[in-house]
């Protein structure tokens, strides 16, 4: 019996840029939904203008879009950020 492999932290020390990356994206998610969380609540009893629901309904078509495919690639393993990720990104 290998006692590395039963190690749980073995995984993590074999391929520290995927624990990185992995971190990162649980990082992202989890700023996402606490910061949406806080946010959403105070707007309750308030009723934008329509400029600004525009905005913040092309926001969350740019979140969903990535979310998508975040979702995509965690499923598949197989991810074209170029094709899939541009028409998502934020114009600068």
């Amino acid at each position: 019996m290998d006692l590395d492999r039963m190690n749980p932290i073995a995984p993590v020390a074999q391929h520290p840029d995927h624990a990185i990356r992995f971190l990162d994206l649980i990082t992202a998610c989890h700023n996402f939904t606490v910061d949406v969380e806080r946010v959403v609540p105070r707007l309750r009893d308030r009723r934008l203008p329509e400029d600004r629901r525009a905005a913040i309904h092309s926001c969350i078509a740019r979140a969903r879009a990535v979310l998508d495919v975040l979702e995509n690639a965690m499923d598949s393993s197989e991810i074209d950020v170029d094709k899939k990720l541009v028409p998502a990104l934020p114009r600068r």
